[in-house]
């Protein structure tokens, strides 16, 4: 018999109202196997805040924060046809639109740009994908340095602890200049 890929993952205590895979093994975590662990009581205190297993409703709190796309040229309609999908993939796609704008994460649009968008099967599910290649290729690129990986291990010395982060649907969680929404546009 064969195994499809990921099968091997899934527990059968797992919540079934958990976004994410990842997030479904995480919180079907005996947490009295961290009881050793001196981060334990913080853990416990602070488990149903940071590891939220979906995101949540509405827009992201305000930050100082703000998402900005400057356009080189902001006379041209960056649009493209959708492709054909398969019935499959729309019905994903249909379900996680009615999602998200239940959620208040996105609104209908009149917007004169669009982006392709497809799905794409993953070991668990579907990821959505929005095509911004043509938007990309109008915006003026922001130079930014980025660290290099040996200062940031340096900064690192010394440190007892250690966390690693990812923030579900990070794209989501950052507040985007509302007259520059538009070009986001589906």
């Amino acid at each position: 018999m064969t195994k499809r890929i990921g099968e091997d993952l899934k527990r059968n205590d797992e919540p079934d109202n958990v976004g994410s895979e990842k997030a479904k093994r995480f919180l079907s975590t005996d947490w009295e196997s961290f009881k050793n662990n001196p981060a334990y009581p913080v853990l416990i205190e602070y488990k149903d805040n940071v590891f939220k297993p979906d995101l949540p409703d509405g827009l992201p709190m305000e930050r100082r924060i703000e998402r900005r796309i400057d356009i080189k040229n902001p006379n041209v309609a960056m649009y493209r046809q959708q492709w054909r999908l398969s019935p499959e993939q729309k019905a994903e796609i249909d379900k996680w639109v009615r999602e998200m704008i239940a959620k208040g994460l996105i609104r209908p649009s009149i917007s004169p740009h669009a982006a392709l968008t497809f799905s794409v099967r993953k070991p668990v599910g579907w990821r959505i994908v929005h095509d911004y290649r043509y938007l990309n290729s109008n915006t003026v690129r922001q130079s930014v340095p980025m660290t290099r990986k040996e200062d940031v291990f340096d900064s690192m010395a010394g440190a007892y602890y250690f966390s690693c982060m990812d923030l579900m649907s990070a794209y989501y969680q950052v507040w985007m200049k509302l007259d520059h929404v538009k070009y986001t546009a589906f």
